[in-house]
């Protein structure tokens, strides 16, 4: 099986959720929650809250690539 990029994969869905962000704040406008129905979109936020805390703590060498 092949090996996934955890980090490629955190940083694709912070930035996927920091642009719905800023689309739903200057636009009141939810794009994933239009385009997904509740539970994807429920499950898509926690993916992307998962995903900053694992940001954070590669960013203070708590967890990172061996290599």
């Amino acid at each position: 099986m092949k090996h996934f990029n955890i980090d490629l994969i955190a940083m694709v869905l912070l930035v996927v959720g920091g642009l719905n962000a800023g689309i739903n704040a200057v636009f009141d406008y939810d794009t994933l929650g239009e385009v997904m129905n509740s539970n994807v979109s429920t499950v898509f936020y926690a993916l992307v809250g998962l995903s900053a805390v694992y940001a954070i703590a590669d960013r203070m060498g708590w967890v990172g690539s061996e290599g």
